[in-house]
């Protein structure tokens, strides 16, 4: 399930826990297509629902518009690749080689086609309960018969964590953008 070698091999994840809690924490998952008339890829961000097996089996979901590029370049290709990640904080040093910052992150390749069905709606509530939605979602019939649900049958993915040296002292900061 797993990609070949990492470089950094104390920063891979391999408990399938630990890859279940960095599925639970991130919020936001990067969708990679290709788009062979332009020649570059395509990346969208978009919420998610997960479901992972005790063997590491990952199916990931999404809500997506009924139409427009996303739908067009998946009929095209149906391989993607999707990241999440979670930035933990910043440890800012005197040379600027020696920041670090502090991240669990998840990569994966995999296979998207259309939920339908009994699937669509088991899609669509892991997405809510990773929301925090509680209890059985209800939907309107006909909203949720024009909704379009992404499944990404992932088929392989690599797992990392970095915590930097001030990380356990809390001496962190996420730095501002201007």
């Amino acid at each position: 399930m797993a990609f070949g070698n990492m470089r950094r091999k104390k920063q891979q994840v391999t408990a399938l826990a630990d890859i279940r809690r960095i599925l639970q924490e991130c919020t936001v998952m990067n969708v990679g297509m290709m788009d062979f008339e332009s020649g570059f890829p395509y990346v969208v961000p978009l919420n998610y629902g997960f479901q992972m097996s005790e063997s590491g089996e990952i199916i990931l979901y999404a809500h997506i518009a009924r139409s427009g590029r996303k739908l067009e370049l998946l009929r095209e290709c149906d391989k993607v690749c999707v990241a999440v990640n979670r930035f933990w904080g910043l440890e800012q040093a005197p040379v600027p080689c020696d920041w670090t910052l502090s991240y669990d992150s998840l990569i994966a390749e995999g296979k998207a086609t259309l939920a339908q069905g009994e699937e669509k709606k088991t899609g669509m509530d892991l997405l809510m309960a990773h929301y925090g939605m509680q209890g059985v979602p209800s939907y309107r019939p006909g909203e949720f018969n024009a909704m379009q649900l992404l499944k990404v049958s992932v088929l392989r993915y690599t797992a990392k964590q970095y915590r930097g040296s001030d990380y356990s002292s809390g001496n962190y900061t996420l730095a501002a953008h201007s």
